[in-house]
């Protein structure tokens, strides 16, 4: 996470419509694309393509998970600091502090404690809404509740202090370390993990932003207090748990689209601890309408509509999750101190598709 003002990203939703739309698709909401779910997009009278493309997230499926290249997914330090080049035969992972049997532990002494290997989502604090600071990948590992029955951390510890090779440092309650889904993850997308993203070793939880999730981790203390790392000492949450929040993928913003053809607006919706349990669309101010769902990791969804008069339209996506949560926040008033949830909006321009002849008499051939 590069260093922002406290401030930075501040956007707020822009636009009205100057059309309405006259028609409304809304295809029934569902936890998972089931066929029939499936069967409603391409039963519409009209072919919605199989891939829609962006410029940044390329061809996304409509059917399929999506998920990110290694090479694709953010790379943020807390200063400007090379990316450290650990030398995987010295390194050790030493964990101690207020534990019966401290240890100190090689990478393959790690990959011999039983594994995980999950589709999990990892995201910035500092993410803007409707950013790009965020992936979902295939996240491979050792389970952390393994290590941790071995030192037999002591009653009075109550947090766990994460140290990591280019002296950065956070923590985490120990009942966070201790969760079922705690990883010492070494591996992303089948492959072993790559110096940018924490080789030989780094931290990930479901649930919680990467500022809380280090790389390149060398050291574990359980202690008795509630520590202070480098981002927190700055203001930011020491909690660190992701908000429920939805991004419009497709159309890309300012995007034209053509009238009387289906198209598929569609993105991404993430929360903390718990579950996406629904996303809505919101066309020019109108009606939330339910998006039909796919769990992959994050939470993909889509919904088909109809421009059917020219215009510009502003398109809105907001989620919900299973603890009751919904996005409401419809002004980004920037991700200090502890994420951003505002609504993602975008504005889109309805046009008839142009002729060859149209095309040809704006390049001044005819």
């Amino acid at each position: 996470m590069s260093k922002v003002s406290r401030r930075g990203f501040l956007a707020a939703l822009t636009g009205s419509a100057l059309a309405a739309a006259l028609a409304r698709i809304a295809p029934s909401q569902g936890a998972a694309p089931h066929a029939e779910s499936l069967e409603a997009l391409g039963n519409l009278g009209r072919t919605i393509e199989a891939h829609s493309r962006d410029p940044y997230w390329g061809a996304i499926p409509l059917d399929r998970p999506y998920l990110t290249a290694v090479e694709d997914l953010y790379v943020a330090r807390y200063s400007a600091a090379a990316i450290p080049q650990v030398d995987a035969t010295t390194w050790r992972l030493r964990v101690d502090g207020l534990v019966e049997m401290p240890l100190s532990l090689d990478l393959e002494q790690i990959k011999a404690f039983p594994a995980l290997r999950e589709t999990r989502v990892l995201e910035c604090v500092n993410n803007p809404v409707g950013g790009t600071l965020i992936g979902a990948l295939n996240w491979g590992g050792a389970r952390l509740s393994a290590l941790i029955e071995l030192v037999r951390p002591l009653n009075n510890a109550t947090h766990v202090l994460i140290e990591a090779a280019d002296g950065y440092s956070t923590s985490l309650p120990r009942a966070a370390i201790e969760a079922p889904g705690a990883m010492l993850a070494h591996a992303l997308n089948d492959s072993p993990l790559d110096a940018p993203h924490g080789f030989p070793l780094r931290l990930h939880i479901p649930g919680l932003y990467g500022y809380k999730l280090p790389r390149w981790i060398t050291r574990l203390t359980f202690i008795d207090f509630e520590y202070l790392g480098f981002w927190e000492s700055h203001g930011w949450s020491n909690t660190g748990e992701m908000h429920t929040q939805s991004i419009i993928l497709t159309p890309t913003a300012g995007a034209t689209v053509p009238i009387g053809a289906t198209i598929a607006i569609q993105g991404i919706a993430v929360t903390g601890a718990g579950h996406i349990t629904g996303v809505e669309v919101q066309i020019d101010g109108g009606d939330w309408m339910p998006t039909l769902l796919l769990d992959a990791g994050w939470t993909q969804w889509r919904f088909p509509w109809i421009f059917t008069a020219p215009g510009s339209y502003q398109v809105a996506a907001r989620a919900r999750d299973d603890r009751g949560g919904i996005q409401a926040q419809t002004v980004d008033f920037g991700a200090f101190p502890r994420g951003n949830d505002a609504i993602h909006s975008i504005m889109v321009l309805a046009e008839s598709p142009r002729r060859p002849a149209d095309a040809a008499i704006n390049r001044g051939t005819l």
